[in-house]
């Protein structure tokens, strides 16, 4: 078990991960509403997320229902169970033999918990996340990981996790029974191919035990010390 500070990445997440063009930025920006800004800038309020909460978020523009899932789908064509990739979340759910047809798989991964944010600070980010509430503002974060080593330290309900900081990748997470599924390291890095413009990174922190109640919103003046104003895109 890793207890505290930045988890190694395993190697075939590392193989599809090195070549995103943000694999190495240690910065990032947090589009956000201006009601929030003093909490960031003065109390260094951050939100840090349940990932299969992440189904509720109340902007259209974020939310995706198959959070925390791994999901697989037989399709609409006859598979024999023999079939089904050794992988994949549908061969450790469906026993037996013969085919299927139109089968739908879904099952929660473990808890980790995830606080995003944007790579990029352009207009076309922040129209991807147009809807009735458009952000009207923007906080850059100086340094990513010194944020995960204060919350791994220090958070009440994460302290002792150990985190990853990458890229979101984009695809179709519904994978057909013949295919691999995600790793358990890579899901939570993947999300619907609809999101791409979001241009997203996420800071996953792994607790060391399971947590009863997780405090969402937390603050700490050492995290105010890591996010500055930032130019809203034209």
């Amino acid at each position: 078990m890793i207890i505290g500070g930045r988890r190694p990445i395993p190697a075939e997440l590392k193989a599809e991960m090195t070549a995103h063009k943000f694999f190495n930025r240690g910065y990032g920006f947090k589009f956000h509403h201006t009601d929030i800004s003093d909490a960031i800038y003065r109390t260094g309020s951050i939100r840090i997320r349940r990932l299969r909460d992440f189904g509720t978020m109340e902007k259209s523009s974020l939310n995706d229902v198959s959070e925390g899932l791994e999901q697989a789908w037989s399709g609409s064509d006859s598979i024999s169970v023999a079939d089904i990739h050794p992988t994949n979340v549908a061969h450790r759910t469906i026993g037996g033999t013969g085919t299927i047809t139109n089968v739908f798989v879904g099952v929660e991964q473990p808890d980790v918990y995830a606080y995003c944010f944007s790579w990029e600070c352009t207009a076309e980010v922040l129209q991807s996340f147009d809807d009735n509430r458009p952000f009207d503002a923007v906080a850059h974060c100086t340094d990513l990981h010194a944020v995960a080593r204060i919350v791994c330290a220090e958070h009440p309900t994460l302290r002792g996790s150990s985190y990853w900081c990458l890229p979101v990748v984009y695809r179709n997470r519904l994978r057909g029974f013949g295919e691999a599924s995600a790793s358990s390291e890579a899901n939570p890095f993947e999300k619907d191919s609809r999101f791409t413009p979001n241009e997203e990174g996420r800071i996953v922190f792994v607790p060391p035990q399971p947590i009863r109640e997780h405090v969402e919103i937390w603050r700490s003046s050492k995290l105010a010390a890591l996010f500055r104003p930032y130019p809203m895109p034209q």
